[in-house]
């Protein structure tokens, strides 16, 4: 079963041509067991909201959809999760079956942006919560999600998103010359998608390829001149930053860290880079205030991780709560704190439905 392997942008420019990497010499059983009663119940037309508004066509389209999970048809499972949503973002048994799907190949950003919209679209409600602290404080396992998908590659090869995924996997693992196989063969399908590219280049940047991650990354521009969707992805501006770094460029490094870091402010490790960063510059200043903002994050993410490892958010209080979206809002998620506070409320008020 699909959720059952592991606990847990497409941006396209023109003219792109395939980038070749030369040699040199990061779901339980039980979740997806409650999908399957909640596509029964939704056949039987017993689940309330949208999805039982039409008597068989939006379940067929689900059903659809978790086969070819089975079948390990990633790719048309996605776009048809994606449209199910689209149409139905009421759906938690699309919405969890999507967010597997995305955790399992290890597209955090895809995961992160997939429980904003869970937790915008769905405001207080416990599930989409406790799914958005979980995204980042139960990330996924390298040497555990791998044989999962050498399974799907044996199923259903040639699915460049699992391609990537198995490269990702290797390269952590230490396995360099699978990983370097499984980006190309990424690469040649799908040249044109950022997302590939990047974790390409993240890959050949720890060998210190900077030439390939220059031509890799080219078609989207430079920190002077980015091409969309790179000024909202914090991955490219912080590729840029280690870029400009190899080249001692240490002014464009620290604005391209400032970028990135605004887009995700609670990345302690660009805080801490731009620390560094103003060392170098001799702003010994503004790098002690860095490195103390690091300290206060890394501070205050350990409390959070505390609450959410102790099992304090699974049946939170309304005071458990607001320490979280406090927790939340110093981060800069302030979305997630307004979530978790409107979850406080209810459960104040005694209208609130914990998730078990």
């Amino acid at each position: 079963m699909f959720a059952a392997a592991w606990n847990c942008w497409s941006g396209n420019a023109a003219a792109v041509v395939p980038c070749e990497i030369p040699f040199r010499g990061e779901g339980s059983g039980l979740d997806r067991l409650f999908s399957w009663i909640g596509l029964i119940l939704l056949g039987a037309g017993l689940t309330a909201g949208c999805e039982s508004k039409s008597a068989q066509t939006p379940g067929d389209r689900l059903a659809q959809a978790l086969a070819a999970l089975d079948a390990g048809e990633l790719a048309a499972a996605e776009e048809q999760l994606l449209g199910y949503l689209q149409e139905h973002p009421e759906s938690q048994v699309a919405h969890d079956e999507l967010r597997w799907l995305y955790f399992n190949q290890f597209r955090l950003r895809d995961v992160e942006r997939l429980a904003r919209e869970g937790v915008e679209e769905h405001p207080g409600e416990h599930a989409y919560l406790m799914h958005a602290l979980m995204t980042e404080f139960r990330p996924p396992v390298p040497q555990e999600g791998l044989p999962y998908l050498e399974g799907i590659e044996q199923q259903y090869p040639g699915q460049w998103r699992v391609l990537v995924a198995l490269g990702y996997a290797h390269w952590q693992i230490g396995h360099l010359d699978r990983a370097r196989e499984n980006f190309n063969a990424a690469l040649e399908l799908a040249p044109s998608n950022l997302e590939t590219r990047l974790t390409v280049a993240e890959f050949l940047l720890e060998q210190t390829q900077f030439s390939t991650v220059k031509d890799l990354l080219a078609p989207w521009g430079t920190p002077l001149a980015p091409v969309s969707p790179c000024e909202q992805n914090d991955r490219w501006w912080a590729i840029q930053a280690q870029l400009a770094m190899s080249q001692k460029d240490w002014a464009v490094a620290l604005g391209c860290l400032q970028h990135a870091q605004k887009l995700r402010s609670w990345d302690i490790a660009y805080v801490q880079q731009i620390g560094a960063i103003f060392q170098q510059m001799g702003r010994a200043e503004e790098a002690a205030a860095a490195f103390k903002s690091a300290h206060e994050l890394e501070e205050n993410q350990m409390a959070l991780n505390e609450l959410v490892l102790s099992g304090a958010v699974t049946t939170p209080t309304p005071a458990v709560c607001e320490e979280v979206a406090q927790r939340c809002e110093f981060r800069g998620q302030t979305w997630l704190a307004k979530g978790w506070r409107t979850l406080g409320k209810r459960l104040r008020s005694g209208t609130a439905a914990l998730h078990q």
